[in-house]
Parts: structure tokens; C-alpha cells; sequence
């Protein structure tokens, strides 16, 4: 139950990072939903927190139409941890 917590945790995090860069690009999430082939409602869902858990091959899609490498991602949400 403890990793389940943890993981929604950093979904959450990851969600909030992959938004701060697509806004810092200047993208809209149509932008970024084309660039990638995930659906905008994803990616919507995505930033917001709504599905604790998405697939490690929509997050590779998304770092990469914003430019990222996946470990940053990852990084950032373990760095919020520790706040």
C-alpha cells in the first residue's frame, strides 16, 4: 500500500513538471497532443493529477514532444518528495 501511495505521488509530480515545461514552451496541449499522438484529455489528465498512474510509454511520448529526457522527469518528482 506504501508504494501505491508513493507512486501516485510522483505521477502527480511528473504531471506538474511535464505542465510547468509545456507552458515555459509556450504550447498548448492541442500543441503538444499533436506532437505526440497522446489525446489532449490525457494529457490534461495527465497535469492534473487524474489518473494516478499512466504507462511509462505515454510518459516517454510526452518528454520527448517537450523536449526531456525521461530521467529528468523522474528527478524532479523524487526531488518534491523531499520538500
Amino acid at each position: 500500500m506504501e508504494l501505491m501511495k508513493k507512486t501516485v505521488v510522483y505521477a502527480d509530480c511528473i504531471g506538474l513538471f511535464l505542465k510547468e515545461r509545456r507552458l515555459a514552451l509556450n504550447m498548448s496541449q492541442k500543441d503538444l497532443s499533436k506532437e505526440t499522438g497522446v489525446s489532449q484529455t490525457e494529457i490534461s489528465h495527465i497535469e492534473n493529477g487524474k489518473p494516478p498512474l499512466f504507462s511509462l510509454n505515454v510518459l516517454i511520448l510526452l518528454c520527448d514532444g517537450l523536449g526531456l529526457d525521461i530521467h529528468d522527469a523522474i528527478n524532479y518528482s523524487r526531488k518534491i518528495q523531499f520538500l
